[in-house]
């Protein structure tokens, strides 16, 4: 119903996105990406930090990779209809990475909104005398990198901007190294700049709103690989 309201509910969509579940989030930030949504740009980037990470090795020496995994907790819904009660309906929305594989392609499965990330949406309707309905699902949150999937969609043409960035250096010297990272350090804070300027000129974000987040100081960290660690690492002066 909001949708249909078009850009003069877009006040009410942001409000409502501070705490929607994922799923909903989706298809809101759809809804205000289409309409250049003013304040869009500073929802997405809320609390948003760049984070860099300066692997150091010393000359010849090859990268020592150390890999973690994740998981990802699923959660079990059952709905079951009450005896002697009328057929009970069920409405779902989904994202289909999130869900089981078959849930897309079953019938009665329907794209709600498009965009970077689409929904969908499921209707069935269960009788007193069916099974329970059960499926297994990921229990889904907003990311950093969702939420930077749209702020590429909002602004087109300029480099990304990952949650996360590893940048390798060989050591030589202590004056080298300062240069390097001055230079790694700078050239974030450019294609940083060059989103917050797009995002402005599409109107999801005020000058305020851009002078604040370019304020924004990259958060980085040392992998120091080098035999011998010394001149310690750390930022240049």
């Amino acid at each position: 119903m909001l949708s249909k309201l078009g850009p003069q509910a877009d006040g009410i969509l942001l409000k409502l996105s501070e705490k929607a579940p994922a799923e909903a989030w989706f298809a809101l930030s759809k809804l205000l990406l289409v309409h250049h949504s003013p304040g869009f740009g500073a929802m997405l980037l809320r609390d948003f930090q760049i984070k860099v990470r300066i692997r150091v090795l010393d000359p010849g020496e090859p990268v020592r990779i150390s890999s973690s995994g994740t998981d990802h907790p699923t959660g079990n819904e059952v709905v079951r209809a009450i005896s002697g009660f009328p057929p009970l309906p069920t409405y779902h929305l989904f994202v289909p990475a999130f869900a089981p594989p078959d849930w897309s392609a079953r019938p009665g499965a329907a794209i709600l909104i498009s965009g970077p990330t689409p929904v969908y949406y499921r209707r069935d309707v269960i009788t007193d005398d069916a099974a329970a309905l059960g499926f297994g699902k990921e229990e889904m949150s907003v990311s950093t990198d969702d939420r930077l999937r749209y702020v590429a969609a909002a602004a087109p043409g300029t480099p990304p901007i990952p949650a996360y960035e590893l940048h390798t250096l060989v050591w030589a010297d202590r004056e080298s190294f300062d240069v390097e990272v001055k230079g790694i350090l700078q050239e974030i804070r450019g294609r940083f700049t060059g989103v917050l300027q797009s995002l402005a000129a599409g109107g999801y974000m005020s000058a305020s709103e851009v002078d604040r987040f370019s304020a924004l100081e990259p958060s980085v960290s040392f992998d120091d690989q080098r035999a011998l660690k010394t001149p310690l690492l750390s930022l240049p002066q």
